[in-house]
C-alpha cells in the first residue's frame, strides 16, 4: 500500500513537470486570442492604392516577426508602382490574372495561379495587360529599418529563376488530388520558402496528422475550408483567409468539407541581423 502511495505521489509530480515544460516552451501568454493570429479578408477594411485600386492588409509591418502579408487589386490605373527597388525581397501569387511581371528589365506574363518571386534590390512591378481587374496575394520580407539585403542563391539569376508555374508541374496538376509543392526554395531566396498545398476530404492521412513545431509560417487559404490549431486553440478558416503561426509554435492545418483544400505556406527564419 506505502508502494502504491509513493507511486502515486511520483506520477502527480512527473505530470506537474511536464505540464510545467509544455507551457514554457509556448512563446504565446497563456490567455491569447486565436483571433489574433487570423484575418479574414474584409471588404471594410480595404484602402486605396495610390490611384490604381485597393489594397487590404492580412498582417501589416512590425505585426509579424518580419513578414508582412497583404493582397492588392489594381483596376483604375495601369499599375500601383513603376519599376522599383527596395531591401525587403517578395513574392507574389496571382490571384486573378493575367498580369504583366517585371524584373531587372525582363517581363513575362503570367496567369491566376502562378507564383514570382523578386529578391533584395531588384527593378520590379506588376501591371494589367488589359482592361480586367488584377489581384495578387503579397508576401513581403521586411527589413525593420535597414537596408539590409536577403542573399539570393544563384548571382546570375534571370526572371526564368523567379518564376514558379503551377499549372505546367506534373506534380502539382497531379490529376487534381492530393499535391505538395515547392514553389520557391529557401537556399534560392536566402531563408524565404513557399510551398503549395492541395488537400482532398480522401487523403486521410493528411488530415489527421499531428500538429509540429516549426520557424514562423503564414498560411493562406486560396480555396476550400480548414481547422487550424495554435499551441492548443482552435478555429475554422475558409478562402481569403491569412493564418500566422510565429516561431517556435505548435500549429496545425486540416481540411474540412467536400471541397479541396488550397494553401500557401510561407516559411521564414526568425530575423537575426547578423545572417
Amino acid at each position: 500500500m506505502k508502494t502504491k502511495g509513493i507511486f502515486l505521489i511520483l506520477t502527480v509530480c512527473l505530470l506537474t513537470v511536464c505540464n510545467g515544460v509544455i507551457k514554457s516552451q509556448s512563446i504565446l501568454p497563456a490567455d491569447f486570442k486565436m483571433e489574433t493570429y487570423i484575418n479574414q479578408f474584409d471588404e471594410n477594411g480595404t484602402f486605396p492604392n495610390g490611384t490604381a485600386g485597393w489594397s487590404y492588409w492580412f498582417f501589416a509591418p512590425g505585426v509579424t516577426d518580419t513578414l508582412s502579408i497583404k493582397t492588392s487589386r489594381i483596376f483604375l490605373s495601369k499599375a500601383s508602382h513603376a519599376p522599383h527597388t527596395h531591401a525587403a525581397d517578395e513574392a507574389f501569387y496571382i490571384l486573378q490574372g493575367p498580369v504583366m511581371v517585371h524584373i531587372n528589365g525582363e517581363e513575362r506574363i503570367l496567369q491566376t495561379g502562378d507564383l514570382y518571386y523578386c529578391p533584395s534590390y531588384s527593378s520590379h512591378n506588376i501591371s494589367r495587360v488589359g482592361e480586367e481587374p488584377i489581384q495578387y496575394y503579397i508576401m513581403t520580407r521586411e527589413t525593420k529599418g535597414e537596408n539590409r539585403a536577403y542573399p539570393v542563391g544563384k548571382a546570375d539569376y534571370t526572371m526564368d529563376d523567379c518564376i514558379y508555374y503551377p499549372n505546367n508541374d506534373p506534380a502539382w496538376t497531379n490529376g487534381g488530388k492530393l499535391a505538395a509543392v515547392k514553389a520557391l526554395d529557401k537556399n534560392f531566396s536566402g531563408g524565404m520558402r513557399i510551398v503549395m498545398h492541395r488537400v482532398t476530404s480522401e487523403d486521410a492521412n493528411y488530415s489527421t496528422r499531428e500538429p509540429y513545431t516549426a520557424e514562423q509560417e503564414v498560411f493562406y487559404v486560396i480555396s476550400g475550408e480548414a481547422d487550424v490549431m495554435l499551441d492548443g486553440q482552435t478555429a475554422h478558416i475558409q478562402s481569403n483567409t491569412a493564418f500566422w503561426c510565429p516561431n517556435g509554435t505548435r500549429r496545425s492545418v486540416v481540411q474540412t468539407g467536400n471541397e479541396p483544400l488550397v494553401y500557401l505556406q510561407c516559411t521564414t527564419r526568425n530575423y537575426n541581423p547578423s545572417n
